[in-house]
């Protein structure tokens, strides 16, 4: 099931549009998607390495209408390249966290710094 940047959509689910039925978080192959209040709250993208690779994404992931190769093995500047700067960052002993506005939402990169693998790519209502 591809992750459409340009719609903030993902199979079905469109980030920020109104959900018929409780609150869940529905569960794909890669990919989770949270329902809250009656709206698609989050999408949360699994590229990395602390779950069983049976469960990473491995689909497309589309942005400005192209199919970008983004996966466990991108690193920042190739993010930084495809979105620009990011508008915050931080980094610790164990992580690295890009985030950025884009449209009327926020997406949330981040990097485990031991492996300078992507983890995860999380995105939420701002």
């Amino acid at each position: 099931m591809n992750l459409d940047l340009d719609n903030l959509t993902i199979g079905s689910f469109v980030l920020g549009a109104e959900f018929h039925g409780k609150n869940q978080i529905f569960q794909g192959v890669g990919y989770s998607v949270s329902v809250h209040k009656k709206i698609v709250a989050n999408i949360h993208i699994n590229f990395g390495t602390k779950i069983p690779k049976s469960l990473v994404f491995n689909d497309c992931i589309i942005l400005n209408g192209e199919i970008c190769n983004i996966d466990v093995n991108t690193g920042c500047r190739e993010i930084e390249t495809l979105l620009g700067p990011p508008q915050e960052q931080w980094e610790d002993d164990y992580a690295k966290n890009y985030r950025y506005l884009y449209k009327t939402h926020e997406l949330e990169f981040n990097w485990l710094v031991d492996k300078d693998h992507l983890e995860y790519l999380s995105i939420d209502l701002v």
